[in-house]
């Protein structure tokens, strides 16, 4: 029987990652870490009328697995848009996170370089951890993305008007 353990981030696990145990034919257990990313999402500081759910796009070489992706607590998600493009030999994935929320992205090949970006935002300026590399084996990179509100300044416009002649113009 498989057996699956998802770690939230406080836990200290094998490779930071996932493991997946089971018995073998000599009745021993087996583990085995699981490798791909996860993706995480931080807002420092709420913007009014901004956007709640920011769209993440990883781009990972090559088109020949299947993807599979889990929350933190090793639920499978769905929705999530995932496009092969056999032209340029790319794997696309658009997926949508709020503030706080993390995403598992297993069963990607080892040696297959990634990279993380953020959609634009008109409120936010997005930092990354990790944002490219390279998929290692039996290991779970994790990918954090950060926004801060964008700061705008201010600019005081004033006007002062002296007439030519100078002086009083009553009479």
């Amino acid at each position: 029987a498989e057996y699956a353990v998802y770690p939230t981030h406080n836990v200290s696990a094998l490779h930071d990652g996932s493991l997946v145990s089971w018995f073998g034919n000599n009745g021993k257990m087996s583990v085995i870490p699981q490798q791909g990313i996860s993706v995480s999402k931080t807002v420092t500081q709420a913007v009014s009328g901004a956007e709640t759910q920011f769209e993440i796009t990883v781009t990972i070489d090559g088109t020949d697995f299947t993807p599979a992706f889990l929350d933190t607590n090793g639920n499978a998600l769905s929705g999530i848009s995932v496009v092969k493009n056999n032209s340029t030999q790319k794997t696309i994935v658009t997926l949508n996170l709020s503030a706080n929320e993390t995403v598992y992205i297993t069963n990607l090949p080892t040696g297959a370089k990634y990279t993380v970006s953020e959609k634009a935002s008109n409120y936010y300026t997005p930092a990354y951890t990790n944002e490219a590399g390279v998929v290692a084996a039996n290991t779970l990179t994790h990918v954090s993305v950060v926004n801060t509100p964008k700061v705008y300044g201010n600019l005081i416009i004033s006007k002062e008007v002296i007439h030519p002649f100078g002086g009083n113009l009553e009479n």
